[in-house]
């Protein structure tokens, strides 16, 4: 897969780039399956909708906002003979770090073009980082063999590094810091949430969304390679509107187009403009 070359490096600085669904599993399956099991576990059976509709945010605030779905909250009362308390979120999020961490591993592949991406990114001398919803345990897992892969963050930050996580900035923040970079406007946040498109403008970065390889989508890279091309913009035109609404300044299918909208956004830089 070819990628489309960056011509400058300045005035971005940094790119941060979101994990599962962004830069390694495609679709954003792992999280799925790990949320689905720890509901299981409690007699209460998800849809993938429901599951996905808070992805990106802090695993523990994921949960809490599952349950916050009319319908969940009906099935949980159903099944257990009363509202959930802390004591039930302490055993859905326990429950479900025991599911990641069995099949995050699983689901470590990369994005197609994501290499050739970050190498091109980095002869250019701009910085590279992570956030991500899931905690420091589970990223210390998949980093290695994401490492393995030829991807290493000069500073990866997790839901469990800050206080408030997304749509809150604290993570694009802290992992601007952690690269010395001072000002937000030369910072990019790459990310296929809708929550993660919002924390990249409420820090004040240019906030670019993924459309085809992560949670709004949601297929795995085979269906996705299957799919007709002329199948594919009725899926993807209606996710590219809701990253629009959620802030995003660029949608792009995957982390492989983001060439050209570096580009765009120095060039954008040049002129004085800001996010």
């Amino acid at each position: 897969m070819s990628v489309p070359a960056i011509h400058s490096s300045l005035p971005v600085r940094a790119v941060l780039f979101d994990w599962a669904g962004t830069i390694i599993d495609f679709g954003c399956m792992a999280p799925l399956c790990a949320f689905r099991q720890a509901f299981e576990a409690c007699g209460i059976a998800l849809t993938d909708a429901q599951i996905r509709a808070p992805m990106g945010s802090a695993k523990r605030d994921h949960i809490l906002r599952i349950l916050s779905d009319p319908e969940v909250h009906a099935l949980w009362i159903e099944q257990n003979g009363a509202e959930p308390v802390s004591a039930d979120i302490d055993r859905l999020y326990a429950a479900f770090l025991a599911a990641d961490e069995a099949v995050a591993t699983d689901y470590c592949d990369l994005v197609p073009g994501v290499q050739m991406t970050i190498e091109a990114l980095g002869e250019l001398g701009i910085l590279i980082g992570g956030t991500t919803g899931y905690p420091r345990a589970i990223i210390d897992r998949i980093a290695p063999i994401v490492a393995a892969q030829g991807i290493r963050f000069a500073s990866s930050v997790t839901a469990s590094d800050v206080e408030h996580g997304r749509p809150a900035p604290d993570m694009c923040r802290l992992a601007a810091e952690r690269l010395g970079v001072a000002e937000p406007a030369s910072c990019v946040v790459v990310d296929d949430t809708l929550a993660g498109i919002a924390a990249g403008r409420s820090a004040g970065m240019w906030s670019v969304g993924v459309a085809a390889s992560g949670n709004e989508l949601g297929l795995p890279l085979g269906v996705w390679q299957a799919m007709p091309v002329r199948e594919r913009e009725p899926r993807l035109g209606p996710i590219r509107e809701r990253m629009r609404d959620a802030g995003a300044h660029f949608v792009i299918d995957t982390v492989a187009d983001l060439g050209t909208t570096i580009d765009i956004i120095n060039g954008r830089l040049a002129m004085g403009k800001r996010p």
